[in-house]
């Protein structure tokens, strides 16, 4: 099982000494590979009453604000890869029908060219309405979009000329130079509700769960099976990532990855996020945590 490390984006802050220190500690780590989770948007909850109600954990943490500070992912990775050559970069999860195809899709040959073919993509097509409408796309079609999108990317990556034209895209005739190494780039999807569980099945590479243990992941991993036997895919080449998130500190986490790997997932992120630490305290936190479940490199 890989294990991975998540950048924490809402709370590292701005300093870019910081935020370097950090990927340096990350480089200097045996962690396979680093998640940059995304939201273009923050939003104002006074501006949109029944905010709230849109998120999906509601009572368990207070939806995204204006003032939450989310990096770029894209751009991050980029950053990051320079500094921790080794990592293989991963989003978690880009919304990927929010942002032009054809573009998504340049951006991420390069992080994967720049990474040395070490580049994963991870989609979702994310809850928020309200961040949709302000990147003018019809959130009501996001699912939809987000196949045609898929469809698209690997044209793309894959083929010297391109031709996509459906209800969502009008790629004609063009295409990506320089390419990315993996051709294509792995696509796994995130996504909990039953229908984007089917979708991981048809289409995806692997499926990223990125929270603690569903009480559920038994079913979910059936919808998973059957809707790839349907479409003549072997269930088991789908892979899957789940994650240790920091809730309760350091406390039992080796416990908890080992128990993913029992459940035979072939990827694990650990999200330091949620554990009270701010800025520069993630630094050491990463090492700790590195420790703990057993990637830490040996002096």
């Amino acid at each position: 099982m890989r294990i991975g490390i998540k950048f924490p984006s809402r709370e590292i802050g701005t300093d870019r000494g910081v935020i370097r220190d950090w990927v340096l500690a990350l480089a200097d780590t045996g962690f396979t590979h680093v998640v940059v989770a995304d939201h273009v948007l923050g939003v104002d909850a006074a501006a949109h009453p029944g905010y709230d109600a849109q998120f999906p954990s509601t009572g368990k943490r207070a939806p995204y604000k204006v003032s939450d500070e989310f990096h770029e992912p894209l751009i991050a990775l980029g950053f990051i890869t320079a500094l921790a050559t080794q990592v293989e970069l991963s989003t978690g999860v880009v919304i990927g029908p929010q942002r032009q195809t054809a573009l998504l899709a340049k951006q991420v040959a390069e992080l994967d060219l720049l990474a040395g073919g070490n580049m994963r993509l991870v989609l979702g097509t994310g809850w928020n309405p309200i961040e949709y409408r302000a990147l003018q796309v019809d959130f009501r079609t996001r699912g939809a979009r987000m196949e045609a999108q898929i469809a698209a990317l690997r044209a793309l990556w894959t083929e010297e000329t391109v031709h996509q034209v459906n209800e969502f895209e009008d790629i004609t005739g063009v295409g990506l130079a320089p390419n990315a190494v993996q051709r294509p780039v792995p696509v796994w999807l995130g996504g909990w509700a039953p229908v984007a569980l089917e979708r991981v099945g048809r289409l995806a590479d692997g499926w990223y769960y990125g929270h603690d243990f569903p009480p559920h992941l038994a079913d979910d991993l059936g919808i998973i099976a059957r809707a790839a036997e349907s479409a003549g895919r072997d269930p088991d080449a789908i892979g899957l990532e789940g994650a240790v998130e920091m809730r309760d500190g350091l406390d039992g986490m080796d416990a908890r990855a080992a128990e993913w790997e029992r459940l035979g997932a072939s990827h694990l992120v650990i999200d330091p996020q949620m554990g009270g630490f701010a800025g520069a305290e993630h630094i050491d936190v990463l090492q700790r945590i590195a420790a703990r479940v057993g990637v830490a490199k040996s002096a």
